[in-house]
């Protein structure tokens, strides 16, 4: 038999000592004076008062509203309806029942008449409504006339009109060429050229001075300087480039009594034309002119200035032309000047040796 097992019983452990815990001393915070969010919760938290200004709480009674009472389903089903018609006893009206007219018999013959009248009624009706559908329509067929409307206008460019030159003016005329030397008189070979020539009375000739070596034409400027004519030297400048020397044929004469006729040949007068370009300067030009003018165009238009009977110029009108002249023995011989606008608008200088021939251009001018 195996030995039996003994129990060993073994004493309690005693139980192990605690550790020691080392507590570590606190570090004490700075205090400082000034007031900080922790600071003020800390005092709340104990029971501390906060520094600061007391403020007085003030709490107001809000009275509360009255709660409404819920309505539910089981409350309608005890809320009494309204009894019916029926139990209240109510009978519903009953509307009055209209009887029907009675029917006449035997009015046939007056229901046709106004069935006859009717229908005139509506046949007239008809045919006015046809005459005033006919009578708007006659209007604008035959009398309506639509407004024209305005359309763009076409704007047609003006025709430039041409101006016409002196030579149109005087249209034609029979022409004399007198040719100068470069020596000699040329008042001489002037009056020889012009006493050879017949004229009509009251009639032009367009007398053509040509340099006789080179044969070219003299224009009014040369003409002058030719017969050796002192001139201002702003006259020069105010004249254009149009000019003519013409003959006319005087009508009215006088012979050595002083008498005037007009019987016999046409007397021969001189005119010259000259367009002019600056009419202040051409007319300060003359006026300082006169004064010698007489003894400067002696020569050109045959006077003898100690026969002037007039130691002046005088001013005379016709057809709204100022004149400027200065008479001699006869009327027949006078110097004569004058600045006009011609039908071309433009304007002219006139100078002859004849009232009546002063008169006869300005009469071709306009």
């Amino acid at each position: 038999m195996p030995p039996e097992a003994r129990s060993v019983t073994l004493p309690p452990l005693s139980p192990l000592p605690k550790k020691q815990t080392l507590e570590r001393p606190k570090i004490q915070e700075y205090q400082s004076t000034i007031r900080t969010l922790s600071g003020d919760l800390e005092r709340i938290k104990t029971g501390q008062k906060l520094n600061g200004t007391d403020i007085e709480r003030r709490i107001l009674n809000i009275e509360k509203l009255p709660v409404p009472p819920k309505i539910t389903p089981d409350s309608l089903s005890n809320v009494p309806l309204p009894p019916k018609p029926s139990e209240r006893g109510i009978t519903e009206p009953k509307l009055p029942e209209k009887e029907a007219p009675p029917v006449q018999k035997g009015n046939l013959l007056g229901n046709m008449i106004s069935w006859g009248s009717a229908h005139k009624m509506i046949l007239s009706i008809a045919m006015v409504v046809v005459i005033a559908m006919g009578g708007v329509g006659y209007y604008f067929l035959y009398l309506y006339a639509p407004e024209p409307t305005p359309g763009p206008t076409i704007s047609q460019s003006p025709v430039p009109t041409t101006i016409k030159r002196l030579n149109d003016i005087l249209g034609s005329m029979a022409d004399i060429t007198v040719n100068f030397p470069k020596t000699g008189n040329p008042g001489d070979l002037l009056s020889a050229a012009i006493q050879g020539q017949n004229v009509d009375k009251r009639q032009f000739k367009k007398i053509t001075a040509v340099e006789m070596d080179s044969g070219q034409r003299y224009s009014v400027l040369g003409l002058f300087d030719r017969f050796f004519i002192n001139y201002p030297a702003n006259f020069k400048e105010a004249l254009g480039a149009e000019s003519a020397v013409l003959l006319y044929g005087q009508e009215e004469t006088f012979g050595s009594d002083g008498k005037p006729t007009t019987i016999g040949p046409a007397g021969k007068k001189l005119i010259i034309l000259s367009e002019i370009k600056d009419q202040t300067k051409a007319a300060s030009a003359l006026l300082s002119w006169e004064p010698t003018m007489v003894e400067g165009m002696g020569n050109l238009l045959n006077l003898d200035p100690k026969s002037a009977s007039s130691p002046n110029f005088m001013n005379n009108t016709y057809r709204e032309v100022n004149i400027r002249y200065r008479n001699f023995q006869f009327p027949d011989k006078t110097i004569d000047y004058a600045m006009m606008a011609a039908n071309n608008q433009k304007i002219y200088l006139v100078i002859s040796n004849s009232k009546e021939a002063i008169y006869a251009i300005i009469d071709k001018l306009k």
